[in-house]
């Protein structure tokens, strides 16, 4: 039995600060670390989205065969792989919020900068430790796969 996972397609933006680069290679990263828990590309597909359905939503559709062989120990790996990924984040500094404060209260809008300075370096600090644990386990995936 084949069994299908829908997974977002990736879009280049135009227009990238380094934010946007870590989300959009963070996202062709999954794209190709699925791979090692034994899905396949299928086929692209949409379906309507947005308000009343005026566009269309684009997704990738993947495959993996329920009877493979190690089928239960890649389907174990790519959970913990999962609860490893529900960790990551992604920083954005509200620029609004900062200008107000820094335009009326300029003391709240620097102790705010340097929270949400703090807060960006944890995030990235946990997203490369989630990194890491999820290359582990890939690795281990592909040489399940490999046996």
């Amino acid at each position: 039995m084949i069994e299908e996972k829908q997974c977002s397609k990736v879009y280049e933006p135009a227009d990238m600060d380094r934010w946007d680069k870590a989300s959009y290679e963070r996202s062709k990263k999954y794209i190709n670390d699925i791979e090692a828990f034994g899905w396949y590309f299928l086929r692209e597909d949409s379906k309507p989205g947005g308000r009343g359905g005026r566009y269309n939503y684009t997704f990738l559709v993947y495959g993996r065969d329920t009877n493979m062989a190690h089928y239960d120990e890649l389907k174990e790996l790519e959970e913990e792989y999962n609860e490893i990924r529900k960790d990551i984040d992604l920083w954005d500094m509200e620029w609004e919020i900062f200008g107000i404060l820094l335009l009326t209260l300029i003391i709240p809008g620097i102790i705010y900068l340097i929270y949400t300075l703090k807060k960006r370096n944890t995030i990235w600090n946990t997203n490369m430790r989630c990194d890491e644990e999820m290359d582990e386990v890939v690795q281990r995936a592909k040489r399940i796969m490999n046996k």
